[in-house]
């Protein structure tokens, strides 16, 4: 009964271990995972803004600039005269790779955007994967453990009934004996 009770002693034991274990990792992973989050957020803010401010600064200075050329190419027209033709042709091709350049700047932050979302989809497919990979584990480790413990129910159980046995057969005996003496 002794040895019965050691090893359910050292099976608990085992047991409690092997739920510290798993509970340490799971709180690793934790902490692990809220600071990858927490990175990825602050880079891509970061980026974010960087991009805001680059598209906005394009905005304030394009557009002043644009009006600026406009009036002293109405005032050029007027004291050129005939040169005007030539004046406003310029004008145009200055305004039509303007127009390029702001298109080409919208285009960049709606790639880099694009680009933005495709990196955090990828990075929570590489999360997710992470999450089912470590609950495999854990889950392994589980049932690796209930089965060891089932293992040694069925010893403990076959161990009683062989001390059963002999303590009925040893009563019997003594039954036996003082009856003959008697």
């Amino acid at each position: 009964i002794a040895s019965s009770k050691e090893i359910m002693d050292a099976n608990f034991k085992e047991r409690e271990d092997q739920r510290q274990v798993t509970k340490e990792s799971l709180e690793h992973w934790k902490e692990s995972l809220i600071w990858n989050g927490e990175v990825l957020l602050d880079q891509s803010t970061t980026h974010h803004a960087r991009v805001e401010e680059t598209v906005q600064g394009m905005n304030e200075d394009t557009m002043p600039r644009h009006e600026t050329i406009d009036n002293e190419l109405v005032g050029q027209a007027a004291l050129l005269g005939s040169a005007q033709i030539a004046i406003s042709k310029q004008h145009n091709d200055q305004k039509d790779l303007l127009d390029k350049t702001q298109a080409t700047a919208e285009e960049a932050y709606q790639q880099q955007t694009a680009l933005l979302d495709v990196f955090v989809q990828r990075l929570m497919k590489d999360v997710k994967t992470l999450v089912q990979t470590q609950v495999a584990e854990v889950t392994e480790q589980v049932n690796q453990g209930h089965k060891t413990y089932l293992e040694n129910n069925e010893e403990l159980i076959n161990n009683h009934s062989g001390i059963s046995t002999a303590t009925t057969t040893a009563l019997t005996g003594v039954t036996a004996l003082n009856v003959k003496l008697k």
